[in-house]
């Protein structure tokens, strides 16, 4: 598989997002962001303790616990601050189609996360971090047919 012009290849996970385009037979990193938060360990990115409540049944208190696990919820974050970046470079039609590459937990999340015409703009999907990979990695990967 070639990569055509004006095609963005997205390589993510839960600590960073790296965009790429192609130039002249190479991919070329057109935008990068970092998300240290990802790498935080659940203890660091929750504020206190759990909140208490009282029991209904019997007297006293007992902790709450968190409804969803704070690495996720800082995963799903991350990949909806993604999807809106992608959102905006295609109403400014800064790429025609988009390659996504992710381990497979941050893909289904990238992929939950963006508008369906951003999705409509999806010609193939590589369930593998490559996110710290060099370029023309992720060229020979995303290029190969499967």
């Amino acid at each position: 598989m070639m990569i055509k012009p004006n095609t963005w290849t997205v390589a993510a996970n839960r600590e960073a997002v790296r965009v790429f385009a192609p130039v002249d037979g190479t991919l070329r990193e057109v935008m990068r962001r970092d998300h240290p938060e990802g790498a935080m360990h659940t203890s660091e990115l929750v504020d206190d303790q759990p909140g208490t409540a009282f029991e209904s049944a019997a007297p006293g208190r007992h902790a709450m616990e968190p409804s969803t696990d704070p690495k996720q919820a800082e995963a799903e974050k991350f990949a909806r601050e993604i999807a809106d970046e992608l959102e905006s470079a295609r109403v400014e039609r800064r790429f025609e189609s988009l390659i996504l590459v992710a381990g497979p937990q941050f893909l289904g999340l990238l992929r939950n996360a963006l508008s369906d015409e951003v999705r409509r703009h999806v010609v193939r999907e590589v369930d593998k971090n490559l996110s710290r990979h060099d370029p023309d990695e992720i060229l020979k990967i995303v290029s190969a047919d499967d």
